[in-house]
């Protein structure tokens, strides 16, 4: 408990805004996966044909369903960020980068809901927040797996033979 005590505030606001917009990019992933077909043939020229009306529903339910699936990565992989290993930070970094290209890419040539939209602007500031230099400086003093730090095998340590 006590890394907890010594995490920066600016991860602890990192993670908190990481995961709401996460939750807000879930959100709106699945009003965009809930449209209807009545809701689509209703906005759709009289032109278009059913089956299109019918394609362009299915898209709209597997991009709502891959915002619910890389939001609900992100908010795993920034749970895991808390205990200070640079992988999660790095993955976490990753995958919040991929989200907010996936959710901008589809909502120029798809369209998305607006709580989708909306949840990309906590995860930037979520990412920046983890580039800060006190951040940085924080999960470089964690050991990574496999690894020790000074403490555990140096001298006065029970390790010591």
């Amino acid at each position: 408990m006590s890394g907890n005590l010594d995490r920066p505030a600016a991860v602890t606001r990192a993670i908190w805004l990481l995961i709401g917009g996460a939750v807000l990019v879930a959100a709106g992933g699945m009003v965009t996966a809930a449209v209807s077909f009545d809701t689509l043939r209703q906005v759709a020229a009289a032109t278009v044909p059913d089956d299109m009306v019918r394609s362009t529903m299915w898209l709209y339910r597997g991009v709502g369903a891959l915002f619910v699936l890389a939001s609900a990565g992100l908010v795993f992989v920034a749970g895991r960020t808390r205990g200070g290993d640079v992988r999660f930070r790095r993955a976490t970094t990753a995958l919040s980068l991929a989200v907010v290209v996936v959710v901008s890419l589809s909502a120029v040539l798809v369209g998305t809901h607006i709580l989708a939209l909306l949840g990309v602007l906590p995860i930037l500031l979520g990412i920046v927040l983890l580039g800060r230099p006190a951040a940085v400086e924080w999960f470089a003093g964690h050991p990574g797996p496999g690894r020790f730090d000074d403490r555990t095998f140096g001298e006065g340590s029970k390790y010591d033979v």
